[in-house]
């Protein structure tokens, strides 16, 4: 809108009606105004909560990075843990294996000692017998030198 005041050519209605279209106009402007006020205010608010909202999201996010972080951290003490126990079971094996092959060993010395006691033992009550024969054969020998000379005696 525009306003000019051509001053000879203007008649106190014109007046008038030019001052109700300013008052008009400066009603509509400032109505204008508000709804721009109140749109900044409500705009501001909205800007205020969407801020507490993005605070409360960072905190939760940090929250979360440091949980993320913490898993991460316990992952990788689990996973050093479950190779230690990998490498305890993998030489527990070898050594029980190891025992094995040693209990095989002294089981098969074993037999071999229990056969060279049986051939032992036999072997001795060979010399008992033998002894015995010996023994039976000697006092056999001695008396009937004995009953030789009791006899040459007694004739």
């Amino acid at each position: 809108m525009s306003f000019s005041f051509n001053q000879s050519s203007i008649t106190p209605t014109q007046v008038t009606q030019q001052i109700f279209v300013a008052e008009e106009w400066a009603k509509k402007s400032r109505e204008d105004l508000n709804t721009e006020v109140q749109s900044h205010l409500a705009a501001e608010e909205a800007t205020g909560v969407l801020r507490l909202e993005k605070d409360c999201l960072n905190t939760e996010i940090k929250e979360a990075l440091k949980a993320r972080d913490s898993a991460e951290v316990g992952l990788r003490t689990t996973t050093k843990q479950a190779e230690d126990m990998h490498q305890q079971l993998h030489l527990s094996e070898i050594n029980l294996a190891t025992e094995k092959q040693m209990v095989l060993d002294l089981k098969a010395k074993l037999s071999k000692t229990k056969e060279v006691a049986c051939l032992a033992r036999e072997a001795v009550e060979a010399v008992v017998v033998a002894s015995y024969e010996r023994g039976v054969a000697d006092t056999e020998a001695r008396l009937t030198e004995e009953v030789a000379t009791v006899c040459r005696d007694y004739i």
